[in-house]
């Protein structure tokens, strides 16, 4: 045998890898770590922004909701104030047929508590026919 060429092969097992090593599963949860990390940091980075976009579009909604409610509010002091007026009042209740009620024809009282929680005083009109 002296002619022969022998090769030795040299048996490493140290690439074999068996089905549940724990070196894999250390890996995927390091790279599961890592990808929840950058998400959070996409997250943090980004939503402020987005925030901000959608807080400015809030703002100019409320400015202008807050214009057309001091519109409303401006004709209905006009409203009240031409309502509140005596002499168109006096006018009113003439055309319709009413009178004023004078003071000593009604009496306030508070009403039972039985029949309302509510501490409202209410007006009652005293029937004068005598």
């Amino acid at each position: 045998m002296e002619g022969a060429v022998l090769y030795q092969k040299r048996i490493d097992n140290s690439g074999v890898r068996y089905r549940h090593d724990p070196r894999d599963r250390d890996a995927m949860r390091r790279q599961i770590s890592w990808g929840l990390f950058v998400v959070f940091l996409l997250v943090v980075w980004f939503a402020p922004r987005l925030w901000v976009r959608h807080l400015g579009y809030r703002e100019a909604q409320l400015t202008e909701s807050i214009a057309q409610l001091a519109l409303v509010r401006d004709q209905l002091k006009v409203e009240r104030g031409r309502l509140q007026d005596r002499r168109l009042i006096a006018a009113r209740a003439e055309t319709e047929g009413l009178q004023e009620t004078d003071e000593g024809s009604y009496t306030w009282f508070a009403p039972r508590p039985v029949d309302s929680g509510s501490k409202t005083a209410v007006a009652l009109l005293i029937d004068r026919k005598e």
